[in-house]
């Protein structure tokens, strides 16, 4: 229902302006704010004695959308109407729209800005009118960096960092950093783009990277760690290395005594001529004194 009528309102305003003897048409140079801030439209007209059929339009042109003008604020047969884009209540007529059409937007913010239009009609006097055009820029601090990366982890190859606010007005300005324990490395200062390009990495490369994203009205920054791919290698050889030394050492050991132990058996079925059967292999220490039996088997 209600893209109907404004379908009929611009269809009579496009009617209105065929007929429209153009009093004053005027662009002016901008208008600036800071996010948050108030912003006043001026857009001030002639007065007449009969506003019975005066209109006051008010359309705006987003910055960062292509789409055609949207509706902001109408006065139409006395009354104000206000329509649900993303303005809302926060757009209002600064007086009465009988004397000024000037507005006013509470809370600005990124997607306020663009060029905002008043077109002023009043059919009762010889169809006089009046447009005029206002650009709005909103500033606004950079918003939070993403950082990211983009390359094999390996050395000798090549890495790209990236760091992008999407929104900041003035448009941010980047630096990298490489933290140290002895103080941080600057990469590169003041870019436009956030791109660094690190060639021929080396093991020095590994570490934390921070990006700042500034303009006039603050900063954000946001990190990221490199971990080349060779200390994981290096570090996962060495336990490797050590666990099959470990156990070669212990199978090496575990042979000699068994060989110590065979010959040991050996040289005891040489001495006393006993069957195979009545030797096992234990372990015998030449400086122990001998056993009862061993004294019995002398004496016999």
């Amino acid at each position: 229902m209600r893209s109907r009528e404004n379908l009929r309102l611009l269809y009579f305003i496009h009617l209105s302006l065929q007929a429209v003897s153009w009093t004053h048409a005027d662009s002016d140079p901008g208008l600036v704010v800071t996010q948050g801030d108030r912003a006043v439209l001026p857009c001030e007209f002639q007065k007449f004695n009969d506003s019975s059929r005066l209109y006051i339009v008010w359309t705006f042109n987003p910055r960062r959308m292509d789409t055609d003008p949207f509706q902001v604020i109408l006065f139409q047969d006395g009354r104000v109407r206000r329509t649900a884009w993303n303005l809302g209540r926060r757009v209002s007529f600064l007086n009465n729209p009988l004397q000024s059409g000037t507005i006013s937007i509470e809370g600005t913010h990124s997607a306020d800005a663009g060029l905002y239009q008043c077109l002023v009609v009043n059919p009762i006097l010889n169809h006089l009118s009046l447009i005029r055009l206002i650009n709005v820029t909103v500033l606004e601090p950079p918003s939070t960096p993403t950082c990211s990366a983009e390359g094999e982890l390996e050395l000798g190859s090549e890495i790209t960092l990236t760091c992008r606010s999407f929104t900041g007005d003035p448009q941010p300005r980047y630096s990298w950093w490489k933290q140290d324990p002895k103080g941080n490395i600057p990469l590169h200062l003041l870019q436009k783009d956030g791109i660094v390009v690190l060639h021929n990495v080396t093991e020095e490369t590994s570490g934390r990277y921070v990006c700042v994203s500034s303009n006039s009205l603050g900063s954000e920054s946001c990190f990221i760690l490199l971990q080349l791919l060779i200390f994981q290698q290096e570090e996962n050889t060495l336990a490797v290395g050590v666990t099959v030394a470990t156990t070669m050492a212990v199978i090496l050991l575990t042979l000699l005594s068994l060989l110590l132990c065979l010959h040991r058996e050996n040289r005891i079925r040489q001495s006393r001529s006993l069957p195979e059967n009545q030797v096992t292999c234990v372990p015998v220490v030449d400086d122990a004194p001998p056993s009862q039996t061993a004294l019995t088997e002398q004496t016999l």
